[in-house]
């Protein structure tokens, strides 16, 4: 348990040296930092200095109600984190860390085979060195303990976030119980696992995470994640290259807009032209229609009688003016008149009028000489409204 003498300041110090040292005994912390005047980069340079062994015997000192390091106050882990890793590894280490090759075989079994998965098996403040070196972005990815093999198999390793792993990331991975992991879980200040975080890295010792997203994410959820940070960090590292990016965006889009408006018109045009193919069709159809129907009234039409006592004299007045004469017998019916006026090219719909005051002669059942067109009589064609 942490001493109750501890300010916040005091707690989060020992909270950081914890996870730097992995030595997690308080007693051992309040010790160190309390030396340092509660500096936990010296405190933790010394710890590693001495091999875990506790420094030279000073006189003993309490802890100071109002210490004296408030200026400048220890920094946030959230910060400044890094840059104490990165002092704190001040001793020689070996190439491959023991923490990241046991991630590496993790994903070997989550896979049962090689997963070709481009992580690091370097120690945290190299794989910042060799990002900065690079100059890509370093993916810091935590694994769970509860983690399934399935979503590394299927998500992580699968082909499409390989790729965009190998293109344009340094990786690096760690599970969440390793020492390696828990420095992670102070880092990013990890709620839920999975974590990924994509780093920034200008200096070694004072990386930027941009961002972070945890938990199950589907294989589009995460590509979507690290390209988009791929741009951010393209952008952060080449300000004329966002320049032109935004640039070519803009003439894309408008490129795109004016490739929708060309698309709009031929559209427009395509159904002008259907509707007026289809409305030539349908007068083609009703020409053909009616010149059926005139051939029929043709046939059905009985030949000019001769001249003859019994022969009805008409004078047909055409809508345009023009005098059309027609010998009828005179016990033909008004519909043979309707007939014969069908064949002519009158195009549509009329009624014939004759006598005064004018009569519609609309009774096609009616001979010629009941309706008084006997022996002679002028009879107007009249074109009526549909």
């Amino acid at each position: 348990m942490y001493s109750p003498g501890l300010s916040p300041l005091q707690e989060e110090a020992l909270m950081n040296f914890q996870a730097i040292t992995d030595n997690y005994d308080p007693n051992v912390g309040i010790d160190f930092l309390s030396r340092h005047n509660w500096d936990v980069t010296a405190a933790s340079n010394t710890y590693f200095a001495f091999q875990h062994q506790p420094p030279p015997s000073q006189p003993e000192r309490l802890v100071d109600p109002e210490p004296d390091f408030y200026s400048p106050p220890p920094p946030r882990a959230s910060k400044s984190f890094f840059s104490k890793i990165m002092n704190a590894f001040t001793i020689s280490e070996p190439k491959e860390n023991p923490c990241a090759l046991r991630f590496i075989q993790r994903l070997a079994s989550a896979t049962k085979s090689n997963p070709n998965v481009p992580f690091s098996k370097k120690y945290l403040q190299e794989v910042l060195s060799e990002s900065q070196k690079r100059k890509r972005p370093l993916l810091m990815f935590v694994c769970g303990v509860d983690t399934p093999n399935e979503f590394l198999r299927d998500v992580l390793c699968s082909s499409l976030i390989k790729g965009i792993i190998s293109d344009s990331f340094i990786a690096w991975g760690v599970e969440m119980n390793s020492s390696d992991g828990r420095t992670a879980n102070v880092v990013l200040s990890i709620q839920s696992y999975p974590c990924f975080a994509v780093v920034k890295v200008d200096e070694s010792s004072k990386p930027l995470i941009l961002d972070k997203i945890e938990g199950m994410v589907t294989v589009e959820r995460l590509a979507e994640f690290l390209e988009n940070n791929v741009i951010a960090f393209t952008d952060m590292m080449y300000p004329h290259l966002k320049e032109e990016r935004l640039i070519r965006e803009q003439q894309e889009r408008e490129l795109k807009e004016a490739e929708a408006i060309v698309r709009e018109r031929e559209k427009a045009e395509r159904e002008k032209q259907a509707k007026i193919k289809q409305e030539l069709e349908e007068q083609k159809r009703i020409l053909e229609e009616k010149e059926k129907i005139k051939q029929e009234k043709k046939r059905k039409i009985k030949e000019e009688p001769p001249e003859g006592p019994e022969i009805a004299h008409l004078s047909l007045r055409m809508p345009n003016g023009q005098k059309i004469e027609r010998r009828f017998m005179k016990e033909d019916r008004i519909e043979n008149v309707y007939d014969f006026i069908e064949t002519l090219d009158i195009q549509n719909k009329f009624q014939i009028v004759s006598g005064f005051p004018p009569k519609v002669l609309d009774d096609k059942e009616k001979s010629l000489e009941a309706e008084g067109l006997f022996p002679k009589a002028v009879v107007h064609v009249r074109e009526v409204n549909s």
